[in-house]
């Protein structure tokens, strides 16, 4: 999108910490920042943290200890189980100002500004390599309706069922086959409805499982509208994972 917020060079960090702690973190980001484009931001909840990497993905995500244990256990560690390619981390700042950063699973663990300016080139040892998810989806009850694209054929009527900034899974009877180019509009968004162009990415038959039918859709980036960007920070819109 021409109009996102970050530069594609800058890397974006997300930090959940209790206020009194973001003096602290800020200080060694500040000292980061001479070397690398930067940006970070700070939450105070696992939902605002989970609403900001739906609107945004981060390059990675920074869960601060002691505001870890302080917290709702069960809503803590959804923030672990995102399956996306870019890591959610624990960090602490020393009592000395010294901090670090750390993965528990495979155990991994660094110095704070030398971690960070590894993640903003983009180093490969902190990523989940064993995911390929480079947006957080969600859970929503959306209907839609679709039509192939540059056709003036009628509007076919169907569900969404997850949602994220890049795509869709839909819920459909007779899904189109895999790489049909589309026109979506998305109905039920708090904002009004938004249009957006894109393709199946995937879909699955009946033949192929149990399940109803339903297959997946990649939105074209340009397309997408701030309607719908705002509606993935809603909280009164989403199902949150």
């Amino acid at each position: 999108m021409d109009d996102d917020p970050l530069d594609k060079e800058t890397s974006l960090f997300l930090v959940l910490c209790d206020k009194k702690f973001e003096r602290l973190y800020a200080l060694q980001f500040a000292d980061v920042s001479e070397d690398c484009s930067i940006e970070f931001r700070f939450v105070n909840s696992p939902k605002l943290f989970t609403l900001q990497c739906l609107q945004n993905a981060p390059t990675a995500g920074l869960v601060d200890l002691a505001t870890l244990i302080r917290g709702k256990t069960e809503d803590m560690n959804r923030l672990f189980d995102f399956r996306s390619v870019w890591p959610v981390l624990r960090s602490r700042i020393g009592s000395d100002g010294s901090g670090e950063i750390m993965r528990v699973d495979p155990p991994l663990k660094g110095g704070f500004q030398e971690t960070i300016a590894q993640l903003a080139e983009g180093g490969s040892v902190w990523l989940n390599s064993e995911e390929s998810r480079e947006q957080l989806r969600c859970g929503v009850r959306c209907r839609a309706r679709w039509r192939v694209a540059g056709s003036e054929g009628e509007w076919n009527h169907v569900n969404i069922e997850t949602l994220a900034r890049n795509g869709c899974a839909i819920v459909a009877s007779d899904p189109p086959r895999n790489g049909t180019p589309l026109e979506l509009e998305i109905l039920d968004l708090p904002g009004g409805s938004a249009v957006l162009n894109g393709s199946v990415a995937w879909v699955r038959q009946w033949e192929d499982s149990v399940e109803i039918p339903r297959c997946g859709v990649k939105f074209s980036q340009e397309s997408i509208p701030e309607t719908l960007l705002e509606a993935l920070g809603d909280p009164s819109f989403v199902r949150l994972p």
